[in-house]
């Protein structure tokens, strides 16, 4: 596969670029619906849809067209005027978000939105307490870190949240009736946060926890969530930033539990790449927090933004894009199905609609961690012009909304390459997937004796003794240091 063009970028301006996360080397020209196009004209399969954004597909005419004509006519007036495209948004979303929810806002990413959430539940509810899962994921500011990933992330951590033990249904135990293994963890959860239910002002959820592996919710969690928001006078919010827009094979997840939530909020595909975010709720609680509650942000209900949201509601409406998520998702998933009964190393195949999990187990013999594991596969898909992005061996399918058989067809035939090199031995990752990138890293902070040094020196003793001790035990949460010797995936 040839690079040499985007590696004369990387060589040009590499230098000026914040290594925020690793790139690969190939820079993107051109995209059309599911396909990028690099400077060295190499295509490639997007099962990401971007960043799980692309959801009508990439440079979708209709939307391309309503966005030029919004830059014709007003592209920002500030926080304190609305334009008639704001209206009409607003009223689309009432028309497709479920039961009462009709009130809503508009900002440019999940993470601003679900902040906006918060506030409006404190506002709403009086209080300041807010409980997460434990493998949920809300986004990475500051306050969002606290409730994503059980806060591991946060630093210092935010005071009056607590954490629900999520009840992935790839881990209850054998022989147990999932039923009652998710109430025996829900009344865990309570005891634990028993401190703070008095003071609860949200409880947050998404119906399908993808960031924390894909996870299937039991039929019934989300039932118990809305109970008990109920009972101690707290908001349930929705994140629907990567379940939403038709994306599960209905308009909205919760709609597959029949849950209402008072705060419901949309980003992501909502913009159809362009950055996108909305909060929605009733206007019972609207109405309430407005007498006590104004919010002023510098791209709140920004006229490109609700045009783009209206492009993208209008296109999965005429396009029958849920409908479609749900007939290709079948598809997806009953050829993935297929493909794990003839692959010992393809497992836990999950999923709605054109949001699609599944893990990818090594021989018991491999030298494969889980991460390498992930890598190996993501470098051999991408040799063969498919883009996937893992989460360690754990892989998230949600392509644009538009994908076709043919496309998924080409997906499921490297994929089975993929499997018969890995139950072979043959899979293996060939090093970082950006050599520019890791050209940059070296230059910038040395060697990896270096780099090793700088950890220590950033980090707690405890810390390090911590995750030397779970080396030696084989224990690694994070594949950190040696192999783990039990993967929750091989457990499946």
């Amino acid at each position: 596969m040839k690079t040499d063009n985007s590696l004369n970028w990387w060589r040009q301006y590499g230098k000026y670029v914040l290594m925020a996360t690793r790139y690969h080397d190939q820079v993107i020209v051109a995209v059309d619906d599911c396909t990028y196009r690099d400077a060295d004209g190499n295509e490639y399969l997007d099962l990401n849809a971007g960043t799980m954004c692309a959801l009508v597909g990439h440079h979708h005419p209709q939307l391309v067209e309503r966005m030029r004509r919004q830059l014709d006519e007003v592209i920002h007036t500030g926080t304190s005027f609305l334009s008639p495209v704001v209206f009409q948004a607003s009223a689309k979303l009432a028309e497709v978000t479920p039961g009462d929810l009709q009130k809503s806002v508009f900002f440019s990413t999940g993470a601003e939105a679900n902040e906006y959430a918060l506030r409006l539940a404190r506002q709403s509810t009086g209080k300041s307490g807010v409980l997460a899962l434990t493998k949920g994921y809300s986004g990475l500011t500051w306050g969002m870190s606290a409730l994503t990933g059980g806060g591991r992330h946060a630093r210092p951590s935010l005071p009056d949240v607590g954490y629900l033990l999520t009840p992935d249904v790839g881990d209850c135990p054998p022989g147990r009736s999932l039923n009652d293994w998710m109430l025996e963890l829900f009344e865990h959860s309570l005891e634990l946060n028993r401190g703070l239910l008095h003071n609860v002002a949200a409880i947050i959820v998404e119906p399908i926890p993808s960031t924390g592996g894909m996870i299937t919710l039991p039929d019934g969690f989300l039932r118990l969530l809305r109970s008990l928001a109920d009972e101690i006078g707290a908001l349930l919010i929705v994140d629907e930033a990567q379940t939403g827009m038709g994306r599960t094979g209905k308009w909205w997840g919760i709609e597959h539990e029949g849950v209402q939530p008072d705060v419901l909020v949309a980003a992501k595909g909502i913009g159809g790449g362009f950055p996108v975010s909305a909060v929605i709720t009733t206007g019972r609680i609207a109405d309430d927090v407005a007498r006590r509650m104004s919010h002023y942000s510098s791209h709140q209900s920004d006229q490109l933004a609700a045009a783009a949201a209206l492009a993208v509601m209008e296109i999965i409406q005429q396009e029958l894009l849920v409908e479609r998520a749900a007939e290709m998702g079948a598809y997806l998933q009953a050829q993935l199905d297929a493909l794990a009964a003839r692959w010992a190393g393809l497992r836990g195949v999950r999923g709605r609609g054109l949001m699609i999990g599944f893990d990818v187990v090594a021989p018991p013999e491999s030298p494969l961690d889980e991460t390498a594991l992930g890598e190996a596969l993501v470098e051999f898909l991408h040799e063969r012009g498919v883009h996937a992005h893992p989460l360690k061996n754990r892989f998230r399918i949600m392509p644009p909304l538009t994908i076709g058989r043919p496309q998924i067809d080409r997906f499921l035939n490297v994929l089975e390459e993929a499997l018969r090199a890995l139950a072979a031995d043959r899979l293996r990752p060939h090093g970082p997937r950006s050599q520019q990138a890791a050209a940059l890293v070296r230059q910038r902070y040395g060697s990896p004796l270096v780099h090793a040094a700088q950890w220590a020196w950033t980090h707690s003793p405890q810390e390090l003794v911590s995750k030397l001790r779970a080396s030696l035990s084989g224990n690694v949460p994070n594949g950190n240091f040696r192999k783990s010797t039990q993967s929750p995936s091989q457990t499946r």
